[in-house]
């Protein structure tokens, strides 16, 4: 699975194991997609850039702290195709810096999105390398991916993507209520291995254009024979003046040796202070040390004790298609079991993100 290079907290897998593609593979799914089309309709091709300047105030790993310069969180290239009134597909791909602070590797592009969806009776069907419901509908109220990745992909407790196969939809004629539900192999990214699989269900309510309500759960069992299970729910309120969100999470993993869980929770508030100004902030509190926090890519953290980790930006639009966010990043850390107390992290970073 994505999320399971240690035995206690779901983590990352390394960047060596993801699907790479060179031009030519590139070149070739690009020229089938486009075979495939009706020729009706030209395909749409489009991208965003995620850039940031950073400095490393102070870190609890004394290794990191004075560290500064630039890097790429992601560029994303898509190719979408309306085959058929019904019928859709997305090629992406994706790359980005590593972000361990130490890596000299090259930007390698690797396959994100793949796969065909149809429409059937007003439900929508998905099938091949697809998003899961796992934080897909909290990142769209967000909106600030590019200055972070929402709580539980921050601290690896998932994978945004899996092969399989889906079905969602609404289920009242108001489309007030929808759903999501998942059925894949659990390994994300990386080539299916085991007997293990993953079921993903979700629950959207949205009452009126001012409160969100999702509801989800998944379980699966992995390589280990560990059984692994996440429930969320998530409230947002927006308006004029902003959006409010809270968030709550709940992981656990139960094996044949030990039983673990953590809770999460999370809240932000971004206020509109001018027509193309946001003032952001955030807080993030994990009940538990993570042990794969020092793996975090562009915010490693310290897995002796909690982390609460708090937020604050700007987000200027300067145009439609470009945002600037000067903000800061700051980790505290509750009491190891030795009773001492890691030293916080303090980030300043420059984001930008940039719409092709």
């Amino acid at each position: 699975m994505i999320y399971r290079q240690k035995p206690l907290l779901p983590s990352s897998f390394p960047r060596k194991n993801r699907l790479f593609i060179s031009p030519a593979w590139l070149l070739v799914m690009l020229f089938l997609a486009i075979r495939a089309a009706t020729g009706e309709v030209r395909p749409a091709i489009h991208g965003e850039i995620f850039s940031e300047y950073y400095i490393v105030c102070s870190h609890s790993n004394s290794i990191f702290q004075g560290n500064h310069g630039f890097w790429f969180r992601r560029i994303n290239l898509y190719y979408d195709q309306v085959v058929s009134p019904s019928l859709f597909f997305r090629f992406r791909i994706e790359t980005s810096s590593a972000g361990d602070f130490s890596s000299d590797a090259l930007l390698v592009p690797f396959i994100k999105d793949a796969f065909l969806g149809w429409t059937v009776l007003g439900q929508r069907v998905q099938i091949g390398l697809i998003p899961t419901p796992t934080w897909e509908s909290l990142e769209p109220f967000w909106q600030y991916r590019v200055l972070e990745k929402t709580p539980c992909d921050l601290q690896k407790m998932g994978s945004a993507r899996d092969l399989g196969i889906s079905l969602s939809g609404p289920l009242n004629k108001a489309g007030t209520i929808s759903y999501k539900l998942m059925f894949g192999n659990g390994e994300g990214y990386k080539s299916e291995s085991n007997r293990g699989k993953k079921l993903y269900a979700q629950f959207t309510i949205r009452p009126s254009k001012v409160i969100w309500i999702d509801i989800y759960t998944d379980s699966e069992r992995d390589r280990q024979a560990n059984h692994l299970g996440l429930y969320q729910v998530f409230v947002g309120l927006q308006g004029r003046p902003g959006r409010l969100g809270l968030f709550y999470a709940y992981r656990q993993q139960h094996s044949a040796l030990e039983n673990n869980a953590w809770h999460l929770v999370s809240t932000f508030v971004i206020c509109r202070l001018l027509p193309r100004l946001d003032l952001i902030t955030r807080f993030d509190w994990l009940s538990k040390p993570n042990p794969s926090g020092p793996e975090i890519p562009y915010l490693p953290i310290s897995d002796s004790a909690a982390p609460n980790l708090v937020i604050a930006g700007l987000g200027w639009e300067v145009s439609p298609s470009v945002v600037v966010i000067p903000n800061l990043k700051h980790v505290f850390y509750g009491r190891s079991d030795s009773g001492s107390r890691p030293n916080p992290d303090t980030y300043f970073n420059l984001s930008l993100k940039i719409v092709l």
